[in-house]
């Protein structure tokens, strides 16, 4: 990939890319973030602002939008995405991304008004790293693996905790 070859892709005059993005790593940035920025929003629109969905319907969006590598309408980050990230992502863009998407869990689940008991804190951090760890985990190892019966686990796996005695 080249700068000039995206912006010769998408019809933006190649000096006006270079003014936004000077160069590959900013360009790679610049699409990491709107990746993250797209999958916050789909979490915004379908899990947290819908009314009148149960906790279970809530939580297996939560779950799917999470750990779905492959939603229709959310911006590609596949595999070869992953193995650029090194190149623009430093621990702080990390633990801004973590941080991020726990506050969108935490504001699902506090949606979640029918889930009795409320899950703790803890409980849905503990949840979030091992979706999100998971879902980059498999993209690392597993690049070509479909994912559906994975994702249908995790799901499992989750309403199951939420669903035990705490």
């Amino acid at each position: 990939m080249t700068t000039r070859a995206v912006a010769l892709e998408t019809g933006i005059a190649v000096g006006t890319l270079y003014d936004y993005f000077p160069d590959q790593e900013a360009l790679l940035s610049g699409y990491v973030r709107h990746c993250i920025e797209a999958l916050l929003a789909r979490l915004d629109a379908e899990v947290i602002a819908p009314a009148g969905i149960d906790w279970r319907e809530r939580v297996k969006r939560l779950v799917r939008i999470t750990c779905d590598t492959r939603l229709e309408g959310l911006p590609a980050f596949d595999h070869e995405m992953l193995m650029l990230e090194h190149r623009v992502a430093e621990p702080k863009h990390h633990r801004r991304v973590y941080d991020e998407l726990a506050g969108r869990w935490l504001q699902a689940f506090a949606a979640c008004k029918d889930l009795q008991p409320a899950s703790s804190p803890a409980t849905l951090y503990a949840l979030l790293t091992d979706a999100w760890g998971g879902r980059r985990y498999r993209l690392l190892v597993q690049p070509e693996a479909a994912g559906d019966d994975w994702v249908r686990e995790m799901e499992a796996m989750v309403m199951a905790r939420l669903s035990s005695p705490r």
